[in-house]
């Protein structure tokens, strides 16, 4: 069975990640964001996925967090009241200012944070220019090995931090 992922924020960082991530052994469900024409932009850049309600998150195997980090904490508290968490599921953010404490009274998932020291200018350039670069990886119980899969998955070296 592929690793089903979605990703919530469809910005640079999530739409690399989707690029990267859509097809063989993963799943990419699609994505979930603010605004349905950004959603739609990063779709057409990836050729998968659906715009997303925030309960089909739950049909995820991993959730991505690419969401500026600012707004981290906010989209995690609101999701999680909207839709918790596929029991067993991954969630997981992209922030390297953040550890794990902003999944603080989300239960019933397993946590992360999967960060690339690499520059993010061209989504659908950053599969390539990445090719290889570290990722700093912080996991909750049960996570690291996963989160390990993803990096190589995402063509990334993983550090754990």
């Amino acid at each position: 069975m592929a690793l089903r992922i979605a990703i919530v924020g469809p910005g640079r960082v999530g739409t690399a990640f989707a690029k990267q991530l859509a097809g063989g052994r993963t799943t990419f469900l699609g994505f979930v964001g603010r605004d349905p024409a950004h959603v739609q932009r990063a779709l057409q850049q990836v050729g998968v996925g659906t715009a997303l309600a925030p309960a089909e998150l739950r049909r995820a195997h991993v959730v991505v967090f690419a969401v500026g980090d600012g707004e981290l904490t906010a989209a995690v508290r609101a999701l999680a009241s909207a839709a918790p968490p596929r029991p067993c599921s991954l969630w997981l953010h992209t922030s390297g200012r953040f550890g794990l404490e902003v999944f603080d009274g989300v239960s019933g998932c397993r946590r992360g944070a999967l960060h690339p020291v690499a520059p993010f200018v061209d989504p659908l350039a950053a599969p390539s220019s990445w090719r290889g670069a570290a990722a700093l990886v912080e996991s909750g119980p049960g996570s690291r090995r996963l989160l390990h899969v993803l990096c190589e998955r995402l063509a990334l070296q993983a550090v754990d931090w």
